[in-house]
């Protein structure tokens, strides 16, 4: 009855061996994974971040000012709210040519 016994494996023995295949796959797979996707997509990120910090300075501080203050060549945005800013801009009202109004006309 003994040697029976030492034969017959626990019923979670094969889940056991299941999840160390995956682990020691999934442990493989993260050594040896090329990296230079996520590298492309920080330099990708940095470059779209830096264009919009060109466009910002050009198309909005030059006219409202960097907080949004206004200056003699545009009105303040304090105040005003972000539906505001995003219509004005979504409907290609802004960047204004000449207006000093809070709203342009359309």
């Amino acid at each position: 009855m003994k040697k029976l016994s030492a034969r017959r494996r626990h019923p979670l023995a094969a889940l056991v061996v299941l999840l160390l295949a995956l682990a020691c796959t999934g442990g493989l797979y993260a050594v040896f994974a090329p990296a230079d996707k996520a590298q492309a997509d920080a330099t990708a990120q940095s470059l779209t971040i830096e264009e919009g910090k060109k466009l910002y300075t050009v198309g909005c501080a030059s006219c409202h000012g960097t907080g949004g203050q206004g200056t003699s060549d545009g009105p303040s945005l304090v105040g005003v709210g972000a539906a505001a800013v995003d219509f004005q801009v979504a409907t290609g009202r802004m960047p204004a040519a000449t207006s000093q109004a809070a709203q342009l006309p359309d």
